[in-house]
């Protein structure tokens, strides 16, 4: 895979290749793209995230981005995987697009972990942030993927307060500075000013609730 946007190029000429034999084609060594992205993204992340609004707010449901996959030519990975993790697809080659951070991903192949290349590609990305938590994200960018559990989402508990805005799942993150928390991790990112007290949002922490 390779990325654009948000994140600088990592070319491929500068990353190392391993030769494998059917069909004469190369495959990135991982360690090595992990140490050239490491060289031109500052990864190191904190539990405060500055709360940056979707750059494309109109795909921020899963149905929506899922829609975009009509026509989706690689079948190294599933549309349902990208659209999860934040991706939709604009009709070009292999390339999509996360909706919140905007950065691309393009030449995916098989056994590509879509939330962990998005990790690994967008460490800031308050999408990958809210919905994995900074362990998840300082995690994919310093091991191998096949070490990284991916973080599920929060399912509502009857003892837990509901999100205001969808009203189904649990509350997963607290506003700063207001404090308030009454989003789940699905409705946050697109999130500009409180729902509670209608102040502006410069922040946000993910909530992590212990039974």
């Amino acid at each position: 895979m390779s990325a654009l946007a948000g994140v600088p190029f990592i070319e491929r000429r500068n990353i190392d290749r391993i030769e494998v034999d059917d069909g004469g084609r190369s495959q990135y060594n991982r360690e090595s793209l992990r140490s050239a992205i490491r060289n031109v993204v500052d990864t190191t992340i904190n539990y405060f995230a500055n709360h940056v609004i979707a750059r494309f707010p109109q795909y921020m449901t899963f149905e929506s981005r899922l829609a975009t996959f009509k026509d989706w030519p690689n079948p190294a990975i599933t549309p349902k995987e990208l659209a999860e993790a934040g991706f939709f697809y604009a009709g070009r080659t292999d390339l999509v697009t996360c909706f919140h951070c905007a950065n691309s991903i393009f030449e995916w192949v098989k056994h590509d972990n879509a939330w962990v290349m998005h990790a690994l590609f967008a460490p800031c990305c308050t999408f990958i942030y809210i919905k994995c938590g900074v362990r998840f994200i300082e995690t994919a960018t310093s091991r191998s993927e096949s070490n990284i559990p991916v973080s599920a989402n929060v399912e509502p508990a009857n003892s837990r307060y509901t999100c205001k805005i969808c009203l189904e799942k649990e509350v997963g993150c607290c506003f700063y500075p207001c404090d308030h928390a009454v989003t789940c991790i699905d409705c946050t990112p697109g999130i500009a000013t409180c729902p509670l007290c209608r102040s502006f949002v410069a922040g946000v922490f993910r909530l992590k609730f212990i039974d």
